[in-house]
């Protein structure tokens, strides 16, 4: 299960960018495919730097990711998300990487997918086995009385949003997205406050997995209260039953990346 507070999973403290980079637009299917799904320039390199992790950049040609780890690369190239990733080594958790990378033509999403894909192998000669596996995962319905959330009409224009406080949520994002905000939280690497670093997570990472039939985009406004004397885990639920849904364990099949190789310095750029 989930670990205790005060030590907050690394997307909670980085909410803010995690949900921008959850509404960003997405690049359009039309773009031409490039003759090879490799990038054109790439730097991979250390991140010993003292700066916040940010969510990556990512636009129809460039790649920009400052204090990425190579589970969130591993999780953004294959897209899945940390619980789908067995095998790695601890410091995939936590060590943290520098990454600016360029497509030489405008692509999709999912083609620079692939090229962070390449790139993975080339620099860090990562090679994986893909497989189904049974796990239990976390699944979100609608409880009982319907969804508290206001859904956001079609061909609305985003608010801008003051800046929310710690472990609250107001963002607007369809439930598929909201699921995978939540598997961040439930399977990321832990932030120390006290020390300022990243740990691995002391338990297994768990996942959520969107079965809520919600077709919709809503403003979601989620409050993660854990003061006191609660846990996270109990916060995070009493927080997803306030807005009118349900987290439930179940066992079925998921698509799981096996990390069968490794290395922790990237090759020269």
């Amino acid at each position: 299960m989930l670990n205790g507070f005060p030590a907050l999973p690394l997307a909670a403290v980085s909410v803010i960018l995690a949900l921008a980079f959850l509404g960003k637009a997405q690049t359009p299917n039309s773009a031409p495919r490039p003759s090879v799904l490799a990038f054109e320039v790439a730097t991979v390199k250390l991140d010993k730097s003292d700066k916040p992790t940010l969510d990556p950049t990512i636009d129809s040609q460039w790649l920009a990711w400052r204090g990425a780890t190579l589970k969130s690369m591993i999780c953004e190239a294959y897209k899945v998300e940390f619980a789908q990733i067995l095998r790695a080594p601890a410091w995939a958790d936590t060590e943290r990487y520098e990454v600016q990378a360029r497509a030489g033509s405008p692509s999709t999403r999912d083609q620079l997918r692939e090229m962070l894909r390449s790139l993975l192998a080339e620099r860090f000669n990562l090679t994986v086995l893909t497989q189904s596996k049974a796990l239990p995962v976390h699944v979100l319905t609608v409880a009982k009385g319907g969804i508290k959330l206001k859904e956001v009409p079609e061909g609305e224009l985003n608010k801008q949003d003051d800046a929310p406080a710690i472990n609250h949520f107001h963002r607007r994002a369809s439930m598929a997205q909201f699921a995978s905000l939540l598997s961040q939280l439930m399977g990321g690497p832990i932030y120390n406050g006290y020390t300022g670093r990243l740990e691995p997570p002391e338990e297994a990472p768990e996942m959520v997995v969107d079965q809520t039939g919600l077709n919709g985009v809503y403003d979601i406004n989620l409050n993660i209260d854990a003061s006191g004397h609660g846990d996270f885990a109990s916060a995070l639920q009493a927080a997803v039953r306030a807005v009118g849904l349900r987290l439930d364990v179940k066992r079925m099949p998921v698509d799981v990346i096996t990390v069968t190789r490794l290395e922790r310095i990237p090759t020269s750029n």
